[in-house]
């Protein structure tokens, strides 16, 4: 059985078992025992050397001892937004719609925020962006911003002529 665990993030692993006499456990990452790790459950965070790492449980009591299947935990970091369709100047004539268009691929959730002249477009949360074009919209700059709880990254540059 394989466990994905998004960076930061952190996941738990449990053993249950019943026995008249008392239970002890102990966790083992990689084949060796995990120092403080006699509980029931096992919390795994996303820390590098978490990664790809193999986890069982032994549990014993006075009749004998138990070994859990192992797991393996692969951890994914989570990387900032990359664009993978950037935003492309628009030449339109005045009172005419102009759009901008982003994609973003990320392995988390990606918001998305709009700006224009480097303010940030109230309401303007989705990959495509579109505007009434107007002689106040002329030259304008717009850019995109996705983030990630990895952070944000931003897409190109570019304008919008309204002539």
């Amino acid at each position: 059985m394989d466990t994905n665990i998004v960076d930061v993030a952190k996941g738990v692993l449990s053993v249950t078992a019943s026995s008249a006499t008392a239970m002890r456990y102990q966790w083992y990452k990689n084949g060796l025992p995990i120092r403080g790790a006699i509980g029931r459950t096992l919390t795994v965070t996303g820390a590098a050397g978490n990664h790809n790492a193999y986890f069982y449980c032994i549990v014993r009591n006075a009749v004998g001892s138990i070994t859990t299947p192992v797991v393996k935990v692969q951890v994914i970091p989570q990387a900032l937004s990359v664009f993978t369709l950037q935003p492309v100047t628009t030449s339109v004539a005045i009172n005419t719609i102009a759009t901008f268009s982003v994609a973003a691929s990320s392995n988390a959730p990606v918001a998305y925020q709009w700006y224009r002249n480097g303010v940030a477009i109230r309401g303007a949360t989705r990959p495509t962006y579109s505007v009434k074009a107007t002689a106040l919209h002329n030259n304008s700059a717009y850019h995109c911003a996705a983030t990630t709880r990895g952070g944000t990254a931003y897409s190109s540059v570019v304008r919008l002529y309204a002539s």
